[in-house]
């Protein structure tokens, strides 16, 4: 089996594009298929900081090499259920949404973090609303929603405005 570009012998055979590679070759095909890629479809530009997901395996760590060998400002991030590969196989799939076992902790400069942190912060700010409204003498009916599922298409949100159909809304997102 022979290169398709180089003409020496090909170590990789990609029957999806009925081709074979040398080492040098594959490589350069790889780089520029992963520069089409993201062209073609704007997935992102070299302005943008990319967060990839690593699996651990050789794809995602690929992947992660190739896009900071392009100049992009590439960061891994790897997951640790904790479990036996068995498990994981077992009980988690691909989409599955994952998020930080994060504890309410105080940072310097009087910064904190925790867990849904942005979404509490518009809840406080809604009851701090919602207390000021009643020293006000308002003709208005006043609805206060609390929704989740922003980060993926605001499904909550969309319900809650169809059901309210308000004349006015105020949307808080941190």
């Amino acid at each position: 089996m022979k290169c398709k570009i180089c003409k020496a012998t090909a170590v990789v055979a990609l029957r999806s594009h009925n081709a074979a590679f040398c080492p040098d070759c594959y490589l350069k095909f790889f780089a520029r298929q992963v520069e089409k890629g993201i062209e073609g479809q704007k997935l992102f530009t070299r302005d943008e900081r990319i967060l990839v997901a690593l699996s651990g395996g050789k794809d995602s760590l690929a992947l992660m090499l190739e896009l900071s060998r392009q100049g992009y400002d590439v960061t891994g991030l790897h997951i640790d259920l904790g479990m036996s590969a068995e498990s994981v196989r077992a009980q988690v799939r691909v989409g599955d949404p994952v998020t930080f076992n994060a504890a309410f902790t105080e940072l310097a400069n009087g910064q904190v973090t925790c867990k849904s942190l942005d979404d509490r912060s518009c809840i406080a700010i809604m009851l701090r609303a919602a207390e000021r409204l009643q020293r006000l003498a308002c003709d208005a009916d006043v609805y206060f929603v609390c929704s989740g599922q922003e980060e993926v298409g605001g499904r909550g949100a969309k319900t809650s405005a169809f059901a309210v159909a308000p004349d006015l809304a105020v949307v808080l997102d941190v």
